[in-house]
């Protein structure tokens, strides 16, 4: 399940902390907006830090040995 963001709320966060699109949010641009008194502000900080946690289509964790059992016995592991 893909998560859709409007197109309008793209790039918030980044105008938020000061950041350019496209560059990488820190921890601690996420302890700055945490600590906002803006609402909007402190509720984008908590999406990014959780947004952290996501797999982002990269390397799946076990996908190693996955691979190596399928070269030892021909066939992945269950």
């Amino acid at each position: 399940m893909a998560i859709d963001i409007k197109p309008s709320h793209k790039g918030l966060f980044h105008k938020d902390v000061g950041k350019k699109p496209g560059e990488k949010i820190t921890s601690a641009d996420i302890k700055k907006g945490e600590k906002s008194k803006d609402p909007a502000e402190r509720k984008r900080a908590v999406f990014a830090a959780n947004a952290r946690k996501w797999n982002h289509g990269g390397r799946r964790r076990g996908e190693k040995d996955a691979s190596r059992a399928k070269k030892l016995y021909g066939k992945a592991g269950k």
